[in-house]
């Protein structure tokens, strides 16, 4: 196996393994659970002010060495890179939550926040189940195309583009997109910095954004229905030509929204973006936001009432 196949293939999971990091306040708020497996980690290795980016870094190599693992299963199976992506991180799950047994019992930092009892917990297991899902698609979707981070057809993208460019010059252009059209509603911007041959993945839509003309629907859709709309870039890391993204959106819903009406409300969503920049343009991405806190806020759907 080429040494750049197994780097390619390790930089896909320390990626994927970064977004699942980000993700974790969003499913503890979903989940009403503080379950974090960075402070599990993190935690576990020292109990001082460092001990979260102890845990990202365990958590980052964690997600490297299953990279490497999916990377060799994938070149002796005959399946669809995301399914198997996916079947080898809920697979990892079952095996090994069990062993969360030793986390109640042992872990030197037990009950702390983070760390609540997990084995007989159905909310930290769903949780993990999440995660662990979440991992596989974006490791999945980095490797769809069978290179991993850097694939064949970014290279390609690349080289008709002319030299690469560095990662902190694509973590600038996927800021221009949330800074110059999302945010400043320049849709004109979109053909500077979106691609032809642009695909994108929203989890919960119902149908992927395809092309230039799509992209632009989707912000259209959004500042229509909140047209004072703003994102602030939370944080930000890259590696070659993907560039993950933690965000935070807040707008009034003045205008309708998949049919439901103005109604006037202030909300604020967080959210992650996957993109993948190449020669100075999105070619693609995979995003999630709290879409469901959006519709309560907004008052299409119920606030959840504690027991």
């Amino acid at each position: 196996m080429p040494v750049s196949g197994r780097l390619r293939a390790a930089a896909a999971g320390a990626t994927a393994a970064t977004v699942w990091a980000l993700e974790e306040p969003f499913d503890q708020r979903l989940l009403g659970c503080d379950y974090s497996d960075v402070a599990l980690l993190g935690k576990a290795v020292t109990r001082g002010p460092g001990w979260r980016a102890a845990g990202l870094a365990i958590h980052a190599l964690n997600g490297a060495l299953f990279g490497l693992a999916f990377h060799h299963a994938r070149r002796r199976l005959e399946v669809d890179s995301r399914k198997l992506a996916v079947g080898m991180a809920l697979a990892e799950h079952v095996s090994l939550f069990p062993l969360s047994y030793f986390v109640d019992r042992y872990h030197p930092a037990r009950g702390e926040p983070g760390i609540p009892p997990l084995l007989r917990n159905p909310r930290a297991f769903a949780q993990a189940t999440w995660r662990h899902a979440l991992f596989g698609a974006v490791l999945g979707w980095l490797a769809q195309d069978g290179e991993g981070v850097g694939s064949r057809r970014g290279q390609q993208s690349t080289a008709r583009k002319g030299a690469p460019m560095s990662a902190e010059e694509n973590k600038a252009i996927a800021r221009r997109v949330n800074d110059e059209v999302w945010s400043g509603g320049r849709l004109e911007v979109i053909d500077e910095l979106i691609a032809d041959d642009f695909v994108a993945t929203v989890v919960g839509a119902p149908e992927q954004i395809q092309g230039r003309q799509g992209f632009r629907e989707f912000v259209v859709m959004y500042r229509t229905a909140f047209p004072d709309l703003r994102i602030s870039v939370d944080e930000q890391v890259a590696e070659g030509e993907t560039v993950v993204t933690r965000w935070t959106g807040t707008g009034t819903h003045e205008g309708e929204l998949m049919g439901i009406a103005a109604t006037g409300k202030q909300v604020t969503t967080a959210g992650i973006n996957v993109d993948r920049v190449a020669g100075g343009q999105l070619h693609g991405g995979w995003g999630l936001f709290d879409q469901l806190g959006l519709l309560q806020q907004i008052g299409a759907v119920p606030m959840p009432t504690r027991v």
